[in-house]
């Protein structure tokens, strides 16, 4: 199943004013489709993909995305959730402890481009203090809260 929406409305939607992004986020000028994927662990995954990219991937590569590389790298994965806003936009939340004990919370979206699937974050915290646990569990309810009530 396909949606198409206009990119500068997707791209509002993943990005944020206040944050950093690992990744630059595609040219506004082009239209994308939502993609329905199946990842890795039987989950559904939904990514924008360009209206023009025709190509068809047998396989398609996620080993990027945060849920792949938690377990990889060894962080552990505290909580996510896939949040369709009222725009009718994806967006997942993520909060994540890194080995080091560091918690990151973390807004993010996905895009498929050459069969492989690309994170992009925004609105991304990171808490290391005696009370990290108490200040992610508060970060990360704030940010779900936000996604539903979007305008």
């Amino acid at each position: 199943m396909r949606a198409t929406f206009g990119a500068a409305t997707l791209a509002a939607a993943i990005a944020s004013h206040a944050g950093a992004q690992t990744k630059p986020l595609p040219p506004r000028s082009e239209l994308y489709t939502i993609e329905y994927l199946v990842g890795h662990d039987g989950r559904l995954l939904h990514a924008l993909k360009g209206i023009d990219d025709k190509q068809q991937c047998e396989n398609i590569d996620t080993r990027n995305i945060s849920p792949r590389t938690v377990s990889a790298n060894g962080m552990r994965l505290v909580s996510d959730a896939l949040v369709l806003s009222p725009q009718g936009t994806f967006n997942y939340y993520l909060w994540i402890i890194e080995g080091s004990g560091v918690h990151t919370v973390f807004r993010a979206g996905y895009i498929l481009k050459n069969c492989t699937l690309t994170e992009t974050r925004s609105q991304q915290t990171y808490y290391s203090g005696d009370n990290r646990y108490r200040e992610a569990a508060a970060a990360y309810n704030a940010l779900l809260r936000a996604g539903l009530a979007a305008p």
